[in-house]
């Protein structure tokens, strides 16, 4: 039954009958417009079936894998050479060869108007610390004077008699080689030895051994010359040292930008005055403990003079081995002279590894002439170490004379070695070959007492590498650092040797740069640089040349001192498991050192766990020039590391073979309470060494017993003969 609206509007009585009606039409109607609308489209042909799709893909596939160049027509052809660069355009192009048209393009209509103002300063960088022991050398400066006027009168007599000879052997017709020495040889021995006669030594040399050239002492132990490290004349102070070496990175690529940044738009700048000098540092120290680290203290206020005062006395100047590039010659502190042994990778920062020696010796471009040393530099009257006179030379003016007769080039190891200096240079790395150390020493190392000819007199032309000058007179100067604007660093390097065995210490480093600002017209700098510069030249007078520091640098690591002596594992001797009161032993080579015979020496003994590492006993192995002990009693050597072994494995035989064991490991603690993880692997060749040595003594020792006296000149003691050779 419908409801009836009477009362309601016709248009809603409309929709409430036939609402439903006209939506189902709408939808209808909608629907069959898609519908025509469809019938119009395109639609796709039979080519695009997935099917053929599929096989028009596999078929494009098969023509390119079946393609070759000689299917190719010729037009279609490219030679590669033809996109090739010439030759001459290959390679990198240095940047010193674009040449500067900034000026010549668009030059400043009008000078610059901007005032100086102070350029930030940059501290060193990425401090590393290494602790070391050894034996340098030293000698009063006087002292070192007199041996090389003596070495220069020696060789002038020398060459005298050579040329006295020559012109003899010349009129009887003869061949003038050899000289003094024969074939060179090794003192004025010729080629038997190192002593004066043809034997090994005036001692108890091996005589006819094999070459060793060394002797045995009244308890048994090998005295063997040693290959390297700083001569010894017999005259030197040989002091046992324990140092810290701090390494740094100097930002000098990036300090010379600040500076341009500061000045290169100002009033008065130079590229060539207006970069980093630098004249000298400041080391501090703190003690670490188990109570924390003590107050900064400065230990060394380091200039030119106080450098070039200590090198004066260095008996002999080790040659630099870090590359030159890196080196400064006041804030690259030289290497001291190290008795037997020679510096190594400890001495040069991580950034900066050593260089390959065919490249470190191989040459350089000739240096520069020395230059004399100011002696107003530092004046008496001042406390200041970095107080120094202003140079009353006049622009453009020249210091006098060099000393010696210059420097030379230096040429390194090889060839003439140090230049005429010393003529024949240092022999090869490693050994007294080629002529030894040249023919200014006769042929070799001979007797204490050589400098070698010309080499002190005439200021070592041919220089050591890197570091100081000396002159004919003894004086030492350090060369004038020249940057080559392409070194991005410069190695920082201090020795401190006042630190003491079994502490640690942190470090922090200043440098000193002369004040860039000093000396400029007041009207070109800023107001806060012009009250900087006046309040200073009041505090440090008129007369002197004013200075900046940097920032001190982060703190290094710590270092700890270990006790002078070397610690290396040669094996281990596992529980013997049928005697249950053995225990198991490890085997350890310790080398030390004895100042007063120039000495280092080894014995390897036997440990258990918790054994403190500390001997005094006789040596087993000597590494000495000299080593007298005959008609005294033989001396007992302080082997002493303050090490103990805490606990080590290996030893035991791997698959049942004895003859293969099981590297050994010690873990072991220093006095300070740093724990080692030492490696027999990795001391296999100091412990060889040591074992050939032991070897030889206990078979001449044998011989000695067996044998019976060799009769004359062959002063009985085995075959060859101990005595003096002849």
């Amino acid at each position: 039954m419908k409801t009836k609206l009477k009362s309601g509007n016709a248009l809603v009585r409309l929709l409430l009958l036939h609402g439903e009606k006209l939506l189902i039409l709408l939808f209808a109607a909608a629907a069959g417009m898609l519908f025509y609308g469809s019938l119009g489209r395109e639609r796709l042909s039979p080519d695009f079936e997935p099917s053929r799709l599929v096989t028009k893909a596999n078929n494009a596939d098969s023509h390119i894998r079946g393609l070759r160049w000689e299917g190719f027509p010729p037009e279609e052809k490219i030679d590669p050479a033809d996109l090739a660069p010439p030759a001459s355009t290959i390679g990198i192009v240095p940047r010193d060869a674009f040449p500067n048209l900034a000026q010549s393009i668009n030059p400043p209509v009008i000078d610059p108007v901007a005032l100086r103002t102070d350029p930030v300063l940059l501290p060193v960088a990425d401090l590393e610390v290494h602790s070391g022991s050894g034996l340098w050398a030293t000698a009063n400066p006087e002292l070192i004077k007199q041996k090389m006027r003596d070495a220069i009168r020696q060789q002038q007599l020398a060459e005298q008699e050579r040329q006295r000879e020559q012109e003899r052997l010349e009129n009887e017709g003869q061949d003038a080689r050899g000289g003094p020495g024969g074939e060179a040889g090794y003192g004025r021995g010729g080629r038997g030895g190192f002593g004066e006669g043809g034997g090994m030594g005036e001692g108890r040399g091996m005589g006819g051994m094999a070459g060793f050239g060394g002797q045995i002492t009244d308890s048994g132990a090998v005295v063997v010359p040693p290959t390297s490290g700083a001569p010894v004349q017999g005259f030197e102070d040989i002091q046992s040292r324990s140092w810290v070496t701090l390494l740094a990175r100097i930002p000098i690529m990036d300090q010379s930008n600040r500076y341009e940044d500061a000045l290169e738009n100002a009033r008065g700048f130079s590229g060539e005055r207006d970069l980093p000098d630098y004249i000298g540092y400041q080391v501090e120290r703190a003690e670490v403990s188990a109570e924390g680290a003590a107050a900064w203290q400065v230990i060394a206020a380091v200039n030119e003079k106080a450098l070039v005062k200590v090198m004066e006395t260095w008996p002999v100047q080790t040659p630099e081995i870090v590359n030159p590039k890196f080196v400064h010659p006041l804030l690259t502190y030289p290497l001291p002279p190290m008795v037997l042994r020679t510096w190594d990778k400890q001495v040069t920062h991580s950034a900066m590894p050593l260089p390959d020696p065919k490249d470190q010796y191989g040459g350089a471009a000739e240096e520069e002439q020395p230059r004399a040393p100011t002696e107003e530099e530092q004046p008496a009257d001042s406390d200041d170490p970095f107080a120094r006179r202003r140079d009353r030379v006049p622009p453009g003016g020249m210091a006098g004379p060099g000393y010696g007769e210059g420097m030379g080039r230096p040429r390194g190891f090889g060839g003439e070695g140090f230049g005429r200096g010393m003529e024949g240079g240092m022999g090869r790395p490693g050994g007294y070959g080629s002529e030894g150390f040249g023919r200014g020493m006769e042929g070799g190392m001979g007797r204490p007492g050589g400098y070698g000819g010309e080499g002190f007199g005439r200021g070592m032309e041919g220089g050591m590498m890197g570091g100081m000058r000396m002159g004919g007179a003894g004086g030492v100067t350090l060369p004038p650092f020249q940057w080559d604007r392409r070194t991005k660093q410069l190695l920082f390097r201090y020795f401190d040797t006042s630190v003491q065995p079994g502490k640690s210490y942190r470090y922090r480093v200043r440098l000193v740069l002369k004040d860039v600002n000093d000396g400029v017209p007041e009207a070109n700098l800023e107001k806060t640089v012009q009250e900087r510069v006046r309040a200073e030249k009041e505090k440090r007078g008129k007369d002197f040349v004013l200075y900046r520091f940097t920032d001190w640098s982060e703190p290094s690591p710590v270092a700890s001192v270990p006790q002078v002596g070397l610690l290396f594992v040669a094996g281990a001797k596992p529980l013997n498991e049928a005697n249950f009161a053995s225990e198991p032993e490890v085997e350890i080579l310790i080398k030390t050192l004895d100042a007063q015979h120039a000495a280092q020496v080894g014995i390897a003994q036997w440990f258990k766990r918790g054994s403190v590492l500390n001997l005094l006993e006789n040596a087993k192995v000597i590494w000495a020039a000299q080593f007298a002990s005959e008609g005294e009693e033989e001396p007992k050597f302080n082997f002493r590391t303050g090490v103990t072994l805490l606990d080590f494995d290996g030893g035991a035989p791997l698959n049942n073979n004895r003859e293969l064991p099981a590297p050994t490991r010690a873990l072991l603690m220093d006095a300070a309470g740093r724990l080692m993880l030492q490696n027999e692997l990795d001391h296999r060749d100091q412990v060889d060494e040591y074992k050939k040595y032991e070897k030889f003594a206990e078979e001449a020792k044998r011989s000695q017993a067996e044998s019976a006296p060799a009769g004359e000149g062959n002063r009985g003691r085995g075959p060859g003969g101990f005595g003096r050779g002849n």
